[in-house]
């Protein structure tokens, strides 16, 4: 089992997850709020590399790593050349309808997305990979290599709708 993320996590490219915590849209997607960056470029750099190569380490170390990446907020290391998505997007359609409620007509809104909006952070080997293989204008290549060993995606989640967040994405990020 120690090397469980050998056997089960392809060390070619890691897709991370992690969740931003909030009660409301208001209080997650707010201007006021301070961007979250890295707390200590040297130490997310050494957890990087740890975090880069799952198979390296036992599991208990890998997760430990991968917990400190996170904590630190280590994947918004736009200096390092970290990108983000231009904002918070819904993974799905957010549909309206027109209902009485307690005697009056309201709209009520139900959204319908695989999961919470969200945003993405791709680590430079990734963006690299992206510009290469799935351009914005044009096609790319018929047959793509796999990507790099140690590409990072990491996918925060926040509540529905993204367009809650449109005003705060500068807060945000």
């Amino acid at each position: 089992m120690q090397h469980l993320a050998a056997n089960v996590i392809r060390p070619i490219a890691i897709m991370l997850a992690t969740i931003v915590a909030a009660t409301t849209a208001a209080d997650a997607c707010s201007v006021s709020q301070t961007p979250l960056a890295p707390k200590d470029r040297r130490l997310c750099q050494t957890l990087l590399e740890k975090v880069r190569v799952p198979s390296a380490l036992p599991l208990d170390a890998y997760e430990a790593a991968l917990n400190d990446f996170f904590q630190n907020w280590c994947h918004r290391d736009r200096d390092g050349g970290w990108q983000v998505d231009k904002g918070v997007r819904d993974t799905g359609p957010y549909t309206s309808r027109l209902e009485r409620v307690d005697g009056k007509w309201q709209w009520v809104g139900d959204y319908h997305g695989t999961h919470t909006p969200v945003a993405i952070w791709y680590s430079p080997d990734m963006v690299a990979w992206l510009r290469r293989n799935r351009p914005a204008e044009g096609d790319g290549p018929a047959k793509p290599p796999a990507v790099p060993d140690g590409a990072v995606m990491v996918k925060e989640m926040y509540p529905a709708p993204a367009s809650a967040c449109v005003s705060g994405c500068a807060g945000l990020f």
